[in-house]
């Protein structure tokens, strides 16, 4: 009976394990620095439409890349947890296939949410936040 408790509990922690491994795409726990204390969300939120690829990087680690589609419910495409070793995380976003590019150094005592917003002009519109109303 023991034997067979612990192979359940090995199957359903593996279970959880994978599943979390897949929804948590953006970046392996092998590219988080060490170190790490800081943690920054970055919401990627109205525009994100149409196959277009994007790519995040935070302080020259890419943290994601893929085609985000922005739900008209809920105004956001992806969310994207990021762990940084500093307060002033240099944020780099990118549509290449856009030509559409904006980079700034964030101060993380602001606001840990930053929201990326693709106007319709092709502009990037960026928010930060504590939190943002769909959090």
């Amino acid at each position: 009976m023991r034997l067979r408790t612990i192979s359940l509990g090995i199957l359903l922690g593996t279970a959880v394990v994978v599943g979390w491994s897949q929804e948590s795409a953006p970046h392996p726990p092998s590219l988080i620095p060490s170190g790490a204390t800081n943690e920054l969300v970055v919401h990627l939120q109205d525009g994100f439409y149409g196959n277009r690829e994007v790519v995040v990087k935070v302080d020259g680690r890419e943290v994601y890349r893929g085609l985000p589609e922005t739900s008209p419910v809920l105004g956001l495409a992806k969310l994207i947890p990021v762990k940084t070793t500093s307060l002033h995380p240099i944020v780099i976003f990118a549509m290449p296939g856009e030509h559409i590019t904006w980079s700034n150094q964030v101060n993380l005592s602001a606001g840990t949410a930053l929201g990326i917003i693709i106007q319709t002009n092709g502009v990037v519109k960026v928010r930060q936040a504590k939190e943002f109303g769909y959090d």
